[in-house]
């Protein structure tokens, strides 16, 4: 666990070293709009810069520094030509990210031009040059073209940066898995070895008798701290038993423990796994909807695939949940999704409703969950599968979520319409293999999903 800690990028500004004798005046005002460029993304990622480097042994050392200060990505500024093969090594050897941001200080190219103009505006048959032997090399990249003064292109910049922020935060992972897997659930399955070495999270097991254990050592006052404030967040049904909403916030303060105790940015637990743990008092579905509101990602079922997912979307667009399509609206045109008791209060448009929900499934107390919605509007669904030997593929889907109201149900429910007619959406998800646990995303943001995948090095498909 990191927190929510702000992408960190290297700026790497390059030219070409003949300038300095040619145009020796160059140089300094090309560092000015090296630096105006890391001032226009520092709003929201810390910029490591360096001097604008013109020598194979310049971008070397500044490639170090990079790696050495744990940024996220490197940026690539072409303030004129520069050739290749003073950075292609740094940067094809270098494990971080590439983003070769293709613009200029000036927007126009008039008939009025000068010889001055054309040496300050010329960068961009170095980004050509850079990007062949990148290719050449192996070496993924990415490029954002544009004039600077576009506010889409610094918009482009930051998503690229998040994205690579997300990956890096995926690549060292923690996700605790709480109980076995659902008996009989294949779409989840997945080898864990792969999981680390190709995807990048690390799983720990929680033995939910230690969950039970960190819960019973929790003081009374901060189970009625907790009580309090439930009360404030949520709106309460009118006769909602106190005792059993203090089991559910005793039982979510627990494994509130274990997530801090093992430093866990993800969590995933079979409901059944308290099951033979009476000191649980009730399954934790409430402290699971607090953790997804503060970043932790989560799946059910011992699905840990999909709990590192929600985690990495969380960090790359601020806010995520799990969820599942529970039922088809072929006549709507919509999708209904639901899971038993787990959301992210942060994404409802009104409080979620706080009630106790029947569990047949076990000796234990029924447990207080949050019942809500998430507000209408622009989201994306996006899954992570293992399609076989040792590969994986993320898929997106770019949905509305409609105006529906919260209904008198013990599960968080919404409904959301697909771009296309439901039953084509529901075709096109299943032959992409898509299983059905997911993350769900405000806004549309299927281009900045494919380049997660991209640096990840995981395939994508976008319905």
């Amino acid at each position: 666990m990191d927190g929510q800690r702000r992408p960190k990028v290297g700026l790497l500004p390059l030219m070409l070293e003949l300038y300095d004798r040619s145009a020796p005046d160059l140089k300094p005002r090309e560092a000015r709009f090296a630096q105006q460029i890391g001032d226009l993304v520092a709003s929201e990622i810390e910029v490591i810069s360096t001097t604008v480097c013109n020598t194979r042994a310049q971008v070397d050392a500044a490639v170090a520094d990079f790696e050495v200060e744990r940024c996220d990505g490197i940026i690539v500024l072409h303030l004129s030509y520069a050739p290749s093969l003073i950075s292609a090594s740094a940067l094809s050897r270098s494990s971080l990210p590439v983003l070769l941001l293709n613009t200029t200080p000036a927007a126009r190219m008039n008939a009025d031009l000068t010889r001055d103009d054309i040496l300050q505006n010329h960068g961009i048959h170095g980004v050509q040059d850079l990007a062949n032997i990148l290719l050449r090399a192996g070496k993924t990249y990415h490029i954002v073209s544009g004039h600077v003064g576009d506010p889409s292109v610094i918009d482009r910049v930051l998503a690229w940066c998040r994205a690579a922020t997300a990956v890096r935060f995926w690549r060292e992972m923690r996700v605790g898995r709480i109980g076995d897997p659902f008996e009989g659930m294949g779409d989840f399955s997945v080898d864990l070895t792969a999981l680390q070495t190709v995807v990048g999270p690390q799983v720990f097991l929680v033995s939910p008798q230690e969950v039970a254990e960190l819960a019973q050592h929790v003081p009374a006052e901060q189970v009625e701290a907790e009580v309090k404030a439930d009360l404030d967040w949520f709106a309460p049904v009118p006769d909602l038993d106190p005792e059993l909403h203090a089991l559910s916030v005793r039982a979510g303060l627990g494994l509130s423990a274990a997530v801090r105790k093992y430093e866990l940015d993800a969590v995933s637990m079979h409901f059944m796994a308290f099951n033979d743990v009476p000191a649980i008092g009730a399954v934790p579905f409430l402290g699971i909807s607090k953790l997804q509101a503060q970043g932790i990602g989560y799946a059910g079922e011992g699905d840990v695939m999909c709990a590192s997912l929600v985690a990495a979307m969380a960090r790359c667009f601020g806010e995520a949940a799990f969820t599942e399509m529970f039922c088809p609206d072929w006549a709507g045109d919509q999708v209904l999704m639901a899971h038993m008791g787990e959301c992210n209060p942060t994404l409802a448009a009104e409080k979620p409703v706080l009630k106790s929900a029947p569990f047949p499934y076990g000796e234990l107390s029924d447990p207080v969950v949050a019942v809500g919605g998430m507000a209408p509007g622009p989201a994306t669904l996006v899954n992570l599968v293992c399609i076989g030997e040792g590969r994986f593929r993320l898929t997106a889907a770019e949905v509305e979520v409609a105006e529906f109201p919260v209904l008198d149900l013990t599960m968080p429910h919404f409904k959301i319409r697909p771009a296309q007619p439901v039953a084509e959406f529901l075709t096109k998800y299943s032959e992409a293999g898509g299983s059905h646990h997911l993350a769900i995303v405000p806004g549309h943001v299927a281009v900045d999903v494919t380049t997660l995948a991209a640096l990840s090095g995981v395939e994508c498909v976008v319905i």
